[in-house]
């Protein structure tokens, strides 16, 4: 029986396996998946299939721990989101489980109750973010400040309080008064 691309596909987790339980999860002879990614070598990428090299200890444990594609010794496989499937170009994807999720959905292989569970999902939050029980939050983080009690000019008047903190790789400083409040607000730029 001739193994196919999809085949693979089907059989593979987004986890790194050793070549012996892909060949036996196909049902076929180790050269026979050898032969078909040799002859598919340079679509694998775009269909999501990743190969891993074989260590020196995997080459010298015997050959039923590696293939051979194209001189260069395997050892592992793996799944990763496609870039293409079928001569569809597909968008990028995250890797892991929100991929695979996605992969399927762009494929058309997510079954209804998936589909339907990412919607109630995205509704959920979408209800949340419009009812305020989610509040964006600022992405720029509050600057640490650190507050300095200096004398100024030549004849050192003061003591006066002043902070510093740093914004856009430069230091920047406010002057406070002559006491200190710990309730003072943020600096301004």
């Amino acid at each position: 029986m001739a193994i196919t691309l999809a085949a693979l596909i089907d059989v593979l987790a987004y986890e790194r396996q050793p070549i012996r339980h892909i060949w036996q999860a196909l049902g076929c002879q180790r050269r026979e998946l050898a032969a078909l990614l040799t002859q598919h070598c340079d679509q694998l990428h775009r269909v999501g299939i990743r190969l891993h090299g074989a260590t020196k200890e995997e080459r010298s444990g015997g050959t039923t721990r590696y293939i051979e594609v194209r001189g260069v010794s395997y050892a592992a496989i793996s799944r990763t989101v496609p870039v293409e499937f079928s001569g569809v170009v597909m968008p990028v994807l995250p890797e892991g489980f929100a991929g695979y999720i996605l992969a399927r959905i762009v494929r058309g292989t997510a079954d209804v109750a998936e589909l339907v569970a990412i919607r109630d999902g995205v509704q959920s939050l979408i209800d949340q973010a419009a009812s305020g029980e989610i509040h964006q939050r600022d992405e720029r983080p509050a600057p640490h400040l650190t507050y300095r009690l200096e004398k100024i000019g030549k004849s050192k008047s003061g003591p006066y309080w002043y902070a510093y903190w740093r914004e856009d790789g430069k230091l920047r400083k406010k002057y406070i008064g002559k006491e200190r409040h710990d309730e003072s607000p943020s600096p301004d730029p």
